[in-house]
């Protein structure tokens, strides 16, 4: 009767901490796609002015952002398709830089 009761308050203690941690992981997960859907329109706004300098600086910004933020792109799987957009844009802006240099 007393192994039960124990096992029964030693399961829900060790709960809470995990609960907790998927929490803050949601919530930091959740700050950074935000920060990240706000920085690649701006790096979309000046590629389309055909900008690829102010669209380099912009995206360097973004790559800030997710350095402050210290999530590994592995850590939710929202993350890992917005991690692949950052390098997609790296080759928009080189692709555009490489159009304007043959024009």
């Amino acid at each position: 009767q007393m192994e039960v009761c124990r096992e029964a308050v030693w399961s829900r203690a060790a709960i809470a901490p995990q609960r907790d941690y998927r929490r803050r992981l949601a919530q930091r997960v959740c700050r950074l796609m935000q920060a990240h859907v706000t920085g690649v329109a701006t790096v979309r706004s000046a590629l389309d002015n055909k900008s690829p300098e102010d669209a380099g600086e912009k995206l360097e910004q973004l790559n800030v952002v997710w350095e402050e933020h210290k999530l590994n792109p592995q850590a939710s799987p929202y993350l890992t398709p917005l991690a692949r957009q950052i390098g997609e844009l790296e080759l928009e802006i080189t692709a555009l830089e490489e159009a304007l240099a043959a024009e």
